[in-house]
């Protein structure tokens, strides 16, 4: 299967340059050439079909936007995220354990008391 070739022009704060500027910013950036599947292509179609997106810089920019902010969010968090794996190694080291089937049921059971408003 070949694979469709497609430029796009990505350049959310164009508009608000002006014409000296906007000149300027095209000669520092040139054009991308980005290589979409046929699965990607027809995904991106849908979407701009649909009418959730004007087009497929759109589509593109939303995507690229919604990467950089999961980026943003593990960055951000992944030291949180060691310290609590951190101690729950800790916690199998010390024999602190519970079993998968225990485990469900009791956040089973901290849902049920949730749903009752009793956190």
């Amino acid at each position: 299967m070949r694979a469709s070739v497609t430029t796009i022009l990505i350049f959310s704060n164009e508009a608000m340059l002006s014409p000296v500027a906007r000149i300027h910013f095209f000669r520092l950036y040139q054009a991308m050439t980005v290589t979409l599947t046929a699965e990607q292509e027809k995904f991106i179609a849908e979407q701009v079909g649909s009418g959730h997106f004007k087009s497929a810089a759109d589509v593109i920019s939303q995507s690229l936007g919604m990467m950089r902010a999961q980026e943003e969010f593990i960055r951000s968090n992944v030291a949180g995220l060691r310290e609590k794996i951190a101690s729950g190694m800790e916690q199998i080291r010390r024999g602190e354990t519970v079993d998968g089937k225990t485990a469900i049921q009791n956040l089973r059971e901290k849902l049920h008391q949730r749903e009752r408003g009793g956190q």
